[in-house]
């Protein structure tokens, strides 16, 4: 069965879960459904890759450019340790990170009344539809801005032994100053692909890009990072997905019901990566798979359940019951095993939330 986004992405009032679990197709169509061709997914990784790279060279640009104005010359260098620093001090509480944010969106602010060196913002726009004519920005802004969410994939990365709770946390800050409209083009385009770009790059697994673990190309492809040059051991690989699985959540499953601000990351995204992995040939099923997996669903269900209902809940059994049982139907221990930690997971939310899938 093909998962679609299905039309509607309103929370509901509740976020009980229901007792019984009706038959859903998750057919119905919207603007962000999945397309099902691998071809127009390699596609759009393919130029998140590319604002990756033109990311590096923006750095160089406005780094270079400012040690030629003497009043942003020693600035820079303070602004980005500043940033870094209040991105390491987030916690689990949320009245102790009113005061990191709050630090980050001054720097940011201050930072957009240097015009110069500055950017056009056009080619930094993919999931928006670029202004007519070249839009300039603040070039420090950018620069910053995009500091910002390099910290914001670190600590997803750093802090995966914390669990959702400490995701959540720092998806909270992330989502809150990216729907800023101070720091949106023109005011109402939010700069969410620089983040997204790094997402593709160290975890696109959530956008149906994969490969298999045991060559130079399939672990390139899925996400499974270097070090000094060499690979990173397979626990270390593990913790790195699975933070990232679980920050993905946090940026995709929240809630702009009250707030004055726009989504910049409706919670379309997150069906949309659990379809792709679900969708996953069972030939072409991988570890990593399961492992983005559990990150996605690990501390959401609630919340998913609340945005979804039946629909999230028959979406769940495919993750929970479906996609392992094909995982194990090819008979590769190693993916029979990563298949197991989901089996487990299902057997927890059965137990504390009461939640039966099988």
């Amino acid at each position: 069965m093909q998962y679609q986004v299905p039309t509607g992405s309103t929370p509901q009032a509740s976020t009980t879960l229901p007792k019984q679990k009706p038959v859903v197709n998750g057919n119905s169509g919207s603007r962000t459904a999945l397309s099902g061709a691998a071809a127009e997914r390699e596609q759009l990784h393919k130029r998140y890759l590319e604002l990756h790279k033109s990311l590096k060279q923006m750095r160089e640009y406005v780094v270079t450019e400012s040690k030629k104005l003497p009043a942003l010359k020693s600035k820079i260098g303070d602004w980005r340790r500043e940033i870094t620093k209040c991105m390491g001090q987030l916690t689990t509480d949320k009245n102790k990170n009113k005061t990191p944010m709050g630090q980050i969106q001054n720097v940011l602010i201050e930072s957009l009344k240097y015009s110069q060196p500055s950017i056009d913002l056009a080619p930094y726009l993919i999931s928006y539809a670029p202004p007519s004519t070249p839009l300039q920005m603040s070039g420090p802004f950018v620069y910053l801005y995009n500091i910002f969410t390099k910290a914001i994939v670190r600590q997803f990365i750093s802090e995966s032994s914390g669990g959702h709770k400490q995701a959540d946390s720092v998806g909270v800050i992330a989502v809150a100053l990216i729907a800023n409209t101070n720091f949106k083009v023109g005011g109402t385009i939010p700069l969410i692909d620089i983040l997204l770009a790094k997402f593709h790059v160290t975890c696109p697994i959530l956008w149906g890009i994969y490969g298999p673990h045991n060559s130079v190309a399939g672990r390139e492809r899925i996400g499974w990072w270097k070090e000094d040059g060499h690979w990173v051991p397979e626990q270390r690989h593990i913790e790195r997905i699975t933070g990232l699985a679980s920050g993905f959540s946090a940026l995709s499953l929240r809630d702009f019901s009250k707030s004055k601000n726009e989504n910049p990351f409706p919670n379309t995204n997150y069906w949309h990566a659990m379809a792709v992995i679900v969708n996953t040939p069972a030939q072409k099923i991988t570890p990593t798979h399961f492992i983005a997996l559990k990150g996605l669903i690990d501390g959401y269900v609630q919340r998913f359940v609340g945005f979804y209902g039946y629909a999230a809940i028959a979406l769940l059994r495919t993750a929970m019951v479906d996609f392992p049982a094909r995982a194990k139907s090819t008979g590769d221990k190693s993916l029979s095993q990563a298949a197991d930690t989901i089996v487990v997971l299902k057997e927890v939310l059965k137990r504390d939330l009461k939640l039966t899938l099988d």
